[in-house]
């Protein structure tokens, strides 16, 4: 069953820099969706071969096969978690100073994977999404200003009160549907005379194939629970859980929710379904001006 992704950005740099950002594998390292997300991985990498090992992201190689000013050709080869290829293109338009960049990758999925063709489809191109953020920061301003820290090891989690509220949207949509909930959330627990000890965010339930992300946004505090209309109390109970710490802008959190999810399907982790995946803003607009300065502990609670 063959399938194809195809993603687009416009980045406001010469074509030649992006050129070269694309083309030079050696820069991967700086701008993948996917290097990013193990900080131990191996590699083996010249300008026009990169082949990776890795407990989270598997093992595999890419070549570049051809290229010239508007377009290169990339041969992929995974070997884990299964064996698969495909056929990368990168096509470049230079308009009035700035590049349109579309990202296009054609292949075929396992005769046991044919019902998840549309899956797949989704979280490729979420991952090409996040590239092609990094990709954009890289060629427009040198570099990348986020950091990732992940932490395997279960931490003992003590059990928390939030009152929040519930929301649902569409993942492309996600930053401004939480600005808008985060907002209202804010007046609500004004209102409600609530001291927040931090703020929080549960990841509920995500239907993948329709792109829709249901979440909570929340106070955490101490005290009485919250009467409030529109407020939902939830009382979180002790657990274990992973972590990922990022620094830096929320244009980075895709790479962060990336992550734990690799990491704990990578190491094997089981997911403890009572206590949903949720963020925890130690820094941010509330606290600093600085988006690079931001924050964020995302946790995903296992057994």
């Amino acid at each position: 069953m063959r399938y194809t992704v195809i993603k687009s950005r416009k980045i406001k740099a010469s074509k030649s820099v992006v050129f070269d950002n694309i083309s030079d594998l050696t820069n991967w390292q700086h701008w993948s969706p996917w290097a990013c997300l193990d900080p131990n991985m191996s590699t083996n990498c010249r300008r026009d071969y990169l082949s990776w090992e890795s407990k989270i992201m598997g093992i595999g190689n890419m070549r570049v096969i051809s290229q010239n000013s508007n377009n290169i050709n990339i041969d992929l080869h995974f070997i884990k978690p299964f064996k698969s290829r495909a056929d990368i293109n990168f096509k470049l338009e230079e308009t009035n100073g700035s590049t349109l960049v579309t990202w296009q990758m054609d292949s075929k999925l396992p005769v046991f994977l044919y019902f998840f063709k549309k899956m797949f489809q989704v979280l490729i191109g979420r991952d090409f999404e996040r590239g092609l953020n990094r990709l954009q920061y890289l060629s427009e301003t040198g570099k990348v200003p986020v950091k990732l820290k992940f932490i395997d090891e279960p931490q003992n989690i003590s059990g928390f009160k939030t009152t929040g509220i519930s929301s649902s949207c569409d993942m492309s949509n996600i930053a401004d549907s939480m600005r808008q909930i985060f907002s209202i959330l804010n007046t609500k627990v004004a209102a409600a005379q609530i001291v927040p000890l931090n703020y929080a965010c549960f990841c509920d339930k995500v239907k993948i194939t329709k792109e829709i992300m249901y979440y909570t946004a929340a106070a955490i505090y101490v005290g009485k629970d919250a009467e409030v209309k529109g407020l939902i109390n939830r009382d979180i109970p002790d657990h274990k859980a992973i972590k990922v710490i990022i620094t830096g802008s929320y244009d980075f959190m895709g790479d962060g929710w990336a992550g734990i999810y690799a990491h704990a399907r990578g190491l094997k982790f089981k997911m403890n379904k009572k206590v949903p995946p949720y963020e925890i803003y130690l820094k941010g607009p509330h606290n600093t001006d600085n988006p690079e300065d931001y924050v964020t502990e995302i946790y995903m609670p296992v057994r």
